[in-house]
């Protein structure tokens, strides 16, 4: 094995083993924060990157000291375990707390209290039954087509696919990518899918048979199961009648005009309310439509005006709308759980929506001076990365390369990323069911806009408002707002307190950047 390979493998398990070490101490701390403190916080034992590397070092038989300069930060000692958890503490008290009890009253944590009071109203009058669940479904379907009698099916599918990403016939994804002589393009990228199963025969539940029976009688006319279940093989015969050339085929469109072309036996003038939201908020895009002839065919079928076929395609996409999005909230209902494990309940799906919280807490807990010491460590680290780049690769031939990439290596922070998503931030009230499909919109143009901005998947995989304080994709490190709750903004405390939280994680993500 090579000198650089021997050194990125004992590089990149000594990363992952402090990795693994504070983030157990952070998970640590998370646990606490929520009324879980240890009694003796005293028998936390201190630790620091010197007992974790004395065997690696004595393997690598090197000189070099691998806990110079930046790795120092990462001491985590038992002094700091108490101040870690009182910041956790702090981000509660500020912002958390505050705005369930609407005592912070701006946009974003006025939205944050009304979907949070929707969510308790919801549960504790038991309004997400499979039965109210369907039925609150086909009011908003109803309501998108501004007719209480009938639904427009194409205006459904255009909402449920382009807007919510329910991804019932089709896939619609925004990407961004680099041609050369045109520069970055952003198109969007638009697939035909295999329609789900609903009412089958085998899969079908006792839940999907509750909302089928609650949907015909808002409904009537003569539909049954049978015509649902046809209705959905139909979509399915849909999408593998083409041939193989035809299924791996994309057709491109420069607009919606082109875009129109492509489907050209299908009228698609319910869905311009759609592309009008999506080139409000994501300008200057293209279309890239895959296996047009399959796309084609599906949007025939649900176009049939036969009155028996639009009432089973609305049994069809009401019935998979609340099976897909409301499953969770339907099998919750079932429990006979107290007024206290409902608000438990509705607590756990508030801290999820990680995008609206970080919002928030860029407004209450960041400041001009609070970025300028992230910004500070982030130089710091990045200085220290480059001594130790020079340091294990004093004769290599791509020295100069590393260095140069390092140098396009740039941090985010919260006040750069969310000035952005406030211009489509969701309209939140006492119907819980609308909400969470305005949130689901809500979050589909923020990855939109993360990836026309060249962000791709930045804040992806977040469970919570707690999870993955530090990201990074590419060249970009981006920092949660969620984060300052734990660092200290004294002179006292900013080496020994950020480095341990914040200079370990910024040091990862900096070699994870480019190794």
């Amino acid at each position: 094995m090579s000198a650089k390979r021997r050194f990125l493998f004992l590089w990149c398990t000594f990363l992952a083993i402090t990795f693994v070490i504070g983030l157990a101490a952070l998970i640590l701390a998370f646990r606490t924060s929520f009324g879980h403190i240890p009694t003796d916080i005293t028998t936390v034992e201190p630790f620091c990157c010197f007992d974790v590397l004395d065997t690696l070092v004595s393997l690598s038989n090197r000189s070099v000291d691998p806990c110079a300069d930046f790795l120092n930060y990462a001491c985590y000692r038992q002094t700091n375990h108490s101040q870690m958890v009182s910041a956790l503490r702090s981000l509660q008290s500020a912002v958390i707390h505050p705005t369930l009890q609407g005592r912070i009253r701006n946009p974003v944590t006025d939205r944050l209290r009304a979907h949070y009071r929707s969510c308790l109203t919801a549960f504790v009058e038991n309004l997400c039954t499979p039965e109210r669940t369907a039925r609150a479904v086909l009011a908003m379907y109803r309501r998108w087509s501004n007719d209480p009698l009938s639904v427009n099916l194409l205006n459904v599918v255009g909402r449920l696919d382009f807007m919510f990403k329910i991804r019932s016939v089709f896939a619609a994804t925004f990407q961004r990518y680099f041609t050369g002589s045109r520069g970055y393009v952003r198109h969007l990228l638009i697939e035909p899918l295999h329609a789900a199963n609903v009412l089958d025969s085998n899969d079908s539940t006792d839940i999907e048979q509750l909302m089928f029976n609650a949907i015909r009688e808002e409904v009537g006319g003569p539909v049954g199961v049978q015509d649902v279940r046809n209705f959905s093989a139909r979509l399915r015969t849909a999408f593998l009648n083409v041939d193989y050339e035809d299924g791996d085929k994309h057709a491109r469109a420069q607009n919606r005009t082109q875009l129109g072309q492509l489907l050209s036996r299908t009228n698609l003038s319910a869905w311009h309310e759609v592309l009008d939201y999506h080139e409000h908020f994501i300008a200057s895009f293209e279309y890239v439509l895959r296996a047009p002839q399959a796309a084609q065919n599906i949007l025939e079928v649900i176009s049939d005006d036969n009155p028996q076929v639009q009432a089973s395609g609305l049994a069809h996409f009401a019935i998979l709308t609340a099976s897909s999005v409301f499953s969770d909230d339907i099998t919750f209902t079932y429990r006979e759980g107290s007024i206290a494990q409902k608000a438990a309940y509705c607590d756990g799906k508030i801290v999820k929506l990680v995008s609206l919280w970080d919002m928030a807490a860029t407004t209450e807990m960041t400041s001009p001076e609070r970025d300028a010491v992230v910004r500070s460590m982030f130089k710091a680290i990045v200085a220290a990365v480059e001594a130790e780049i020079k340091t294990f690769f004093p004769d290599q031939a791509g020295l100069e390369d590393l260095l140069i990439f390092l140098k396009y290596v740039h941090l985010v922070l919260p006040q750069d990323l969310y000035d952005v998503y406030f211009q489509f931030i969701p309209t939140l009230g006492e119907d819980y069911i609308v909400n969470v499909m305005e949130l689901r919109k809500f979050e589909f143009f923020f990855d939109a806009s993360n990836v026309v901005r060249g962000l791709g998947n930045l804040w992806s995989f977040r469970g919570s408002v707690l999870e993955k304080l530090v990201s990074q994709y590419r060249n970009t490190i981006a920092v949660s707002p969620s984060i300052y709750a734990l660092l200290s903004f004294t002179e006292s405390g900013r080496n020994t307190t950020n480095g341990a939280v914040l200079g370990i994680w910024l040091a990862d993500m900096v070699w994870g950047a480019f190794l």
